[in-house]
């Protein structure tokens, strides 16, 4: 999926996510979902942390609206981003992503901003 970008889009009153590139909408977030790693894996899993999404009748991802989606969008584009530097985003990461929050030039995830309670090692 690394050759199109995530796009979001309307149909009837919900709004999905989907990959995208010049032949139109291609699979959408949350549909043929398998924990293998892959950037379709790591944007999904971003994006259900955003808004309250339903699974369609299709499988797929599903948000009520369209500051919701956009947000949630955001949050999975993070994700891929992070895992073609093969560096997972953290959680609050990808949540003030979805909020507006930029990055700054130069800012990666370090291994250890995963880690929670004991696992994180002290600096």
């Amino acid at each position: 999926m690394s050759d199109m970008k995530l796009e979001w889009f309307e149909q009837g009153y919900d709004f999905f996510i989907a990959w995208f590139d010049n032949d139109g909408p291609g699979l959408a977030l949350g549909e043929d979902i398998k924990n293998d790693g892959s950037d379709h894996f790591a944007a999904t899993q971003a994006a259900k942390m955003i808004g309250d999404p339903t699974k369609g009748r299709l499988g797929r991802l599903e948000w009520e609206s369209e500051s919701s989606v956009k947000r949630a969008l955001a949050a999975a584009r993070a994700a891929v981003k992070a895992w073609q530097d093969k560096l997972p985003m953290p959680d609050w990461a990808l949540k003030a992503t979805s909020e507006g929050w930029r990055p700054p030039r130069g800012w990666k995830p370090r291994v250890n901003d995963n880690l929670v309670g004991s696992d994180r090692k002290k600096p």
